[in-house]
């Protein structure tokens, strides 16, 4: 589902809540480690 942001408050910045960082900061931690474990494959058959 896409959603439209509003428009941005005054002085053009939106605040992320806690809970949002907290569970997004989790996510692309998760990301990252998968994209190092397929880096690693690809390097590895690439490289031999």
């Amino acid at each position: 589902m896409i959603r439209r942001l509003r428009p941005a408050p005054h002085g053009g910045q939106y605040r992320l809540g806690d809970v949002y960082v907290t569970l997004a900061t989790r996510s692309v931690q998760l990301q990252l480690e998968r994209a190092g474990v397929r880096l690693a494959w690809i390097l590895n058959e690439a490289l031999g």
